[in-house]
C-alpha cells in the first residue's frame, strides 16, 4: 500500500521552445515585414487559444508597430488595445536590476557587496554560501537555491519572512554552481535598495522608472488595474478559456508585480534601446547600465543570464530578453541593440510559446532571413522513425508517431507537431514550433538496431536518448503477481474499506512544511488536505476531493480547479485504494524496461499505461517485490515518490515514510504519524460541494 500527495497540486510545465532563425543583410520591405508580422503573431495567437495580445515594435527611437489583437474580455468579445493594461509577471526583474544599478551610481551600494550587510536576517543554509554571496549572485539566480515559488503565494507573511525562510532552506547547489531560477532573491534585491533609500521598492520603481519615462498608468497594484477601464482579464491557456483573477503578490513585488500596456512598455524598450538616457538625461550610467547585460551564469548551451536578463544570440546579433507567467498572463520583452530593434508582446494566458514566436518573426522579418531553400520531400519510410525518445536535459519524451502520410513528433505536455521530410532521415518540425527546428535520425552506432537522435534549435544541438531493448528474466504476470502478494495479497487487501492516516511533510528545499490528513475509501474515493507553514506560522492549505464521480481542487494558492480529461484521469488512478488489487483494469499496457537501484534494492522498473492518463512508472524490488519508488508526471512537473521504513497493519505493509523528488520542489520527506484501517469514516467528507 503506497501513499502521498495527489497530482492535483503544483505542478509546472515549460515549453521547450527557443527563439532561432538565420539573419541575412538583404533590403527590407518595412510595412510589408510589419504586416507579415501582426498576421503570423496573431495567427498563433489563435492557434494557441490566447484570447487577447499587446504587441509594440521599436526600431531607430521610434515605434513602428503598436497594436492590440483579440479580445480582453472574452466574454464580452472586448477588443485589445495598445493601452490595455496587463500582468508583465517575471519582465518586472529587469527594473528591479535596473534600480539596483542607479543605487550603484550613487555609492549606496556594490554589486559585490554581501546581501547581509543591508538585510541582517538573509543567512544562507550553507556556510560557505552564507560567507560568500554577493548582491551579484542574488541577480542572477546563481544562490544555489530552487525555485520556492510557494511560500511566496501564500498569506500571514512579510516580505522579510520569505527571505528568512527561503534563505534557511537547504540548497540544491553550491553558490555559482548552476542556474536556478529564484523569485525570492529578486524579492531581496528589492528590499536591499529600499533599506539603501530610505524607502520602498514600490515608490523607487514609480519615482526613478516609471515616472521619468512617462508609465503613468504603469503600476504595481492589482486593485488600481482592476480600477482601470482598460485592463485585461487574464486566462488559462487552454480551449476552454477559464478566467483566472489576477495574482497580488506585493510580498514579493520586486520578483513580478507590474502591470503595463505595450505603449508605455515602449517607452521602457526605447529607454534600454538608449542605454539608460531619456530626454537627454542620462538616468544610469553608461558603465552600470552594461553591467547589466554581462554574462553572469550559463542557463543552457548559448544561453546565458545577466542582472534580470537572458542573454542570447541571433545569427551573430546579441539579443536580450526576459520573459513573465503570472496567473492569467504572460509577457515577453526583448532588444537586439545593434539593430536598435526591440519589441513588447503581453497576452492574457499564463504561459505560451508565443513570445519566442514573436521574436523569431521580428528578428526573421526586420533583421532579415534568408530565403528558404529546404525542400520538403516525399515521406519516406516513417515507421523507421517511430517510437519514443529521451531529451535528459528537460525530463521530456518525445513521442514520433506515424498517422496517414503523415510524421508526427509530440513532446510530453506540448502539441503535436508534423515532422516535414527534409531527405537523409532529417526533418524540419513544423509550427508551433518556431522556425528551424529540426530532428534527424540514424543508426546508433554502438547498436545499429536501434535510433540515434538529436534535436537542433537555437544554434543547439541535443541528443535524445533511444530506449535499449531489455528483455527481463520474469513475465508483467509473473512480476505483478508477486507485487500483488509482497504488498499483502489479494485476500488481504479486498478486505480493506478505508484507511486513514495523518502526515507530517518536511520540503526541505523550500522553507516551508506541511501536515495533514488523507481519508481514502475502497474504491476510489479520496479526502486529501493539507496545511502548509512556514516559520511555525499557517501560509495556506490545500482539499483535494475525488467522490468517484468529479474531481476538484480547492487551494488557497490558486483558484479552485475542477479536474477534467488527463488530469481528472490521472486523479482517478490515484484516488484508487489499492493499484496493486485492480492493476490489470487501470492499466492495460504494462511493460517492464528494465532494472534500476532505488537505495540498495536491484528493481524492475514497470511502466504502466493507462488507457487515458498518464505513465506511471514503478519501481519494483527483486528481493521481495515490494514498491520501492513512483515516477509519474513529465518534464518540470515530473515527481518522484521514494518509499521507505514498511509497516505491517492487518497484512498490508504500508510505508510509513516518503521521499518525494521534483525537479520544480527539490526534495522533501514525508511521514505518517497515524494510520488507522477500517476505522469509522465521514463520508460527508468524500463528497465534492460546495465551500
Amino acid at each position: 500500500m503506497s501513499f502521498g500527495l495527489t497530482r492535483t497540486g503544483f505542478a509546472a510545465a515549460a515549453l521547450l521552445v527557443l527563439p532561432i532563425a538565420f539573419a541575412q543583410q538583404t533590403p527590407i520591405d518595412q510595412s510589408a515585414a510589419l504586416e507579415k508580422i501582426k498576421t503570423e503573431i496573431d495567427q498563433n495567437r489563435q492557434k494557441l487559444f490566447i484570447p487577447g495580445a499587446s504587441l509594440a515594435i521599436i526600431k531607430d527611437d521610434k515605434v513602428i508597430l503598436l497594436t492590440g489583437l483579440g479580445y480582453k474580455d472574452l466574454a464580452k468579445k472586448k477588443p485589445v488595445t495598445p493601452d490595455t493594461l496587463f500582468a508583465i509577471g517575471s519582465s518586472t526583474k529587469a527594473f528591479t536590476s535596473m534600480i539596483m544599478a542607479m543605487a550603484v551610481d550613487e555609492g549606496k551600494v556594490k554589486f559585490t557587496d554581501s546581501p547581509k550587510k543591508y538585510l541582517p536576517y538573509l543567512r544562507m543554509f550553507d556556510p560557505d554560501t552564507d560567507k560568500n554571496i554577493t548582491i551579484s549572485d542574488i541577480l542572477s539566480h546563481r544562490s544555489g537555491l530552487p525555485r520556492t515559488d510557494l511560500i511566496m503565494l501564500g498569506s500571514n507573511l512579510t516580505s522579510e519572512d520569505l527571505i528568512w525562510n527561503v534563505t534557511r532552506a537547504k540548497p540544491t547547489a553550491k553558490l555559482g554552481e548552476k542556474f536556478q531560477y529564484q523569485n525570492i532573491m529578486f524579492v531581496a534585491a528589492g528590499m536591499i535598495e529600499g533599506t539603501v533609500y530610505g524607502s520602498t521598492w514600490f515608490d523607487l520603481v514609480k519615482q526613478r522608472i516609471f515616472q521619468p519615462l512617462g508609465m503613468t498608468r504603469t503600476n504595481t497594484s492589482v486593485a488600481q488595474t482592476l480600477a482601470d477601464p482598460d485592463h485585461s482579464l487574464g486566462y488559462a491557456g487552454t480551449p476552454d478559456y477559464r478566467e483566472l483573477p489576477m495574482r497580488s503578490i506585493d510580498i514579493a513585488a520586486p520578483a513580478g508585480a507590474i502591470n503595463s500596456s505595450a505603449r508605455e512598455m515602449s517607452n521602457w524598450v526605447r529607454f534600454l534601446l538608449r542605454a539608460g538616457e531619456v530626454d537627454g538625461k542620462q538616468l544610469v550610467s553608461k558603465d552600470s547600465y552594461g553591467e547589466l547585460f554581462k554574462p553572469r551564469i550559463t542557463v543552457a548551451g548559448g544561453l546565458k543570464y545577466g542582472y534580470g536578463w537572458f542573454l542570447d544570440d541571433w545569427h551573430g546579433h546579441k539579443v536580450i530578453q526576459h520573459g513573465g507567467n503570472i496567473d492569467g498572463f504572460n509577457a515577453q520583452v526583448a532588444f537586439m541593440p545593434d539593430q536598435d530593434l526591440g519589441l513588447v508582446l503581453l497576452t492574457n494566458v499564463s504561459g505560451s510559446p508565443l513570445g519566442n514566436i514573436a521574436m523569431d518573426s521580428v528578428w526573421s522579418n526586420l533583421v532579415g532571413a534568408p530565403a528558404d531553400t529546404e525542400k520538403i520531400v516525399k515521406l519516406e519510410n516513417p515507421d523507421q522513425e517511430v517510437g519514443t525518445y529521451r531529451l535528459e536535459i528537460a525530463k521530456l519524451d518525445f513521442a514520433i508517431t506515424h498517422e496517414g502520410d503523415h510524421l508526427y513528433v509530440k513532446p510530453t505536455g506540448q502539441p503535436k507537431m508534423e515532422l516535414l521530410p527534409l531527405g537523409n532521415r532529417r526533418y524540419k518540425v513544423a509550427p508551433p514550433a518556431p522556425e528551424k527546428v529540426y530532428m534527424a535520425f540514424a543508426p546508433d552506432k554502438d547498436n545499429p538496431k536501434i535510433n540515434a537522435v538529436s534535436l537542433e534549435q537555437a544554434g543547439q544541438k541535443f541528443n535524445l536518448t533511444t530506449p535499449k531493448p531489455y528483455v527481463a528474466d520474469i513475465t508483467v504476470d509473473s512480476l505483478m503477481a508477486k507485487h500483488l502478494a509482497a504488498m499483502g495479497g489479494a485476500g488481504n487487501l479486498s478486505k480493506i474499506k478505508s484507511v486513514t492516516y495523518r502526515y507530517e511533510y518536511d520540503m526541505e528545499n523550500q522553507g516551508v512544511k506541511a501536515w495533514g490528513y488523507v481519508t481514502k475509501v475502497a474504491p476510489n474515493l479520496e479526502d486529501d488536505v493539507s496545511i502548509f507553514t512556514a516559520g511555525g506560522r499557517q501560509i495556506g492549505s490545500d482539499d483535494s476531493i475525488f467522490d468517484g464521480t468529479h474531481a476538484v481542487d480547492r487551494t488557497s494558492f490558486a483558484p479552485p480547479a475542477n479536474m477534467q480529461g488527463v488530469d481528472f484521469a490521472n486523479v482517478a488512478i490515484d484516488a484508487q485504494l489499492s493499484q496493486e488489487l485492480n492493476w490489470r483494469s487501470l492499466f492495460p499496457k504494462v511493460t517492464i524496461t528494465g532494472t534500476d537501484r532505488v537505495g540498495a534494492d536491484d528493481c524492475y522498473v514497470v511502466e504502466k499505461m493507462p488507457l487515458v492518463g498518464s505513465k506511471v512508472t514503478d519501481y519494483i524490488s527483486k528481493s521481495d517485490f515490494k514498491l520501492r519508488k513512483r515516477v509519474y508526471g513529465a518534464g518540470l512537473a515530473e515527481v518522484s515518490d521514494e518509499y521507505r521504513d514498511y509497516k505491517m497493519v492487518d497484512g498490508i505493509p504500508f510505508a510509513m515514510t516518503l521521499w518525494r523528488d521534483t525537479a520544480v520542489s527539490g526534495h522533501g520527506t514525508m511521514t505518517i504519524t497515524e494510520l488507522q484501517v477500517n476505522g469509522p469514516v465521514d463520508r460527508s467528507l468524500l463528497k465534492i460541494r460546495a465551500r
